[in-house]
């Protein structure tokens, strides 16, 4: 399934090649909080910094599939759950540089979730 409608299929070609930018500046942010951080221990960084590179993965997936006019549902899905869950992590650890980061992200993960008609986050 492509985005809903012929604009959200333009608006998701857009917003999902501002997304793949972003999410690797957030990456960025967050593994520079998470070295910085002394209550989040080695194990967890390493699993949310793979999140994030993961995310990084599916952002330009998602890109390349809408670029190219193919069914990207599936993609779109992915990349919300694994933003739920990055969100969920900034949220819960108080981390300034990717909550920061977030702040930009966020209204681009929304519009993907409007342009596949999807819930994600606190809404899911």
């Amino acid at each position: 399934i492509a985005p809903r409608r012929r604009s959200g299929a333009g608006e998701a070609a857009e917003t999902s090649e501002m997304l793949s930018k972003s999410a690797s500046q957030l990456k960025k942010s967050l593994d520079a909080d998470l070295k910085k951080s002394t209550t989040i221990d080695k194990a967890a960084r390493a699993e949310i910094i793979q999140e994030a590179d993961d995310w990084v993965k599916e952002a330009k997936a998602l890109k390349s599939r809408v670029k190219d006019g193919k069914p990207s549902s599936g993609e779109a899905q992915q990349l919300l759950s694994r933003a739920s869950r990055l969100q969920s992590f900034i949220k819960k650890n108080q981390l300034p540089a990717a909550t920061s980061a977030w702040a930009g992200v966020d209204g681009q993960v929304q519009a993907i979730a409007n342009a596949y008609n999807k819930s994600w986050g606190t809404a899911q």
